[in-house]
């Protein structure tokens, strides 16, 4: 049984306002990397149904006037692309942050769905032929277009999985997707294989940081696993293979810190050059902010960090994890 065409724009119109109240009110608590990929993700679906209603709208209300097939589509395009451009720009103004690559999520989901929608129609009239060029150019854009945009959401799910099956490890420099939690900023990451002089570290593979000359040089690892509560020390291996000992600042926070320097954990690292392991003890982490205990339930960052340095200073780490007292 097919739809009218009427039923259809309805149908299109009602999931097109649900996803504009979903994306537009919904706030989620203690909002992660994975739940906001997959916020902005919903830009694609979102801008591709309002292209096939314009789609719809062209073909009703200008039929007369365009006689081309492909005029339609070429009018849904531009005018998708118009709205999406046109939402960004209003942002700007707005308590919401514009955002170039939002309007990169709705192009991808404007032609994805044209495409897509094309070949339905080909197929729908018996005129489905990969070996046509006018169909298997479509099929193949809208599949690249829509694997690209689902492709982000699923690496985070997979990061997501690995991080809890690794846990108490929180990073061990074995999988690239472990860098996915990582933000630098005068900084460099790349994952070596371990040097036989780095003593302390046991995996294959360790994390190389480059702090590299700026006020702040910084190595952050956002959202581990945030319950540390049934744990004793916060441990983690570093070589440095400078000719001077260096300081390496460690800021730990817990989701409910405030922004000032008195509400988190500091402390500063004096590494010799050398294979060392390096341990935290959790009752000081919890007890470092001045007018509260640290959330230990809710860890939510750990921030190593360089200060004014004038020169690139390289640090290897490895095995970034929390342990109890019993087995130190």
């Amino acid at each position: 049984m097919r739809l009218s065409k009427t039923n259809a724009l309805i149908l299109l119109l009602t999931a097109f306002v649900l996803l504009f109240v979903i994306l537009n009110t919904l706030r989620l608590p203690n909002t992660t990397h994975l739940w906001r990929e997959i916020h902005n993700a919903g830009h694609t679906p979102m801008f591709g149904i309002l292209a096939l209603i314009l789609l719809g709208f062209s073909r009703m209300l200008l039929k007369s006037r365009l006689k081309k097939r492909v005029s339609h589509y070429l009018l849904a395009f531009f005018a998708a692309s118009f709205l999406g451009a046109l939402s960004e720009i209003l942002q700007i103004f707005e308590p919401r942050d514009a955002d170039i690559w939002d309007l990169v999520r709705d192009i991808v989901g404007i032609i994805a769905f044209l495409c897509g929608y094309k070949v339905f129609e080909d197929y729908r009239n018996q005129h489905f032929d990969l070996h046509r060029w006018n169909v298997f150019v479509p099929f193949v854009t809208a599949v690249i277009l829509l694997v690209g945009a689902v492709t982000p959401s699923i690496l985070w799910i997979g990061a997501y999985s690995q991080r809890n099956s690794n846990f108490p490890s929180i990073m061990d420099f074995e999988s690239p997707l472990q860098s996915m939690y990582v933000t630098l900023n005068s900084a460099r990451l790349d994952r070596y294989a371990r040097p036989s002089d780095f003593l302390a570290a046991r995996g294959k593979n360790v994390g190389r940081v480059e702090f590299q000359p700026s006020i702040y040089s910084d190595f952050i690892i956002e959202e581990p696993v945030s319950d540390w509560s049934d744990y004793d020390y916060l441990s983690m291996d570093l070589y440095s293979a400078n000719d001077t000992t260096i300081q390496i600042a460690v800021r730990i926070e817990d989701r409910h810190h405030n922004r000032h320097y008195e509400d988190r954990y500091n402390a500063v690292i004096n590494l010799e050059p050398g294979s060392h392991t390096i341990s935290i003890d959790l009752n000081d982490i919890e007890t470092a902010p001045e007018t509260r205990q640290m959330d230990m339930t809710q860890m939510h960052i750990i921030h190593l960090f360089t200060v004014g340095i004038n020169s690139p200073v390289n640090i290897m780490i490895d095995n970034i994890r929390l342990a109890k007292l019993l087995s130190q």
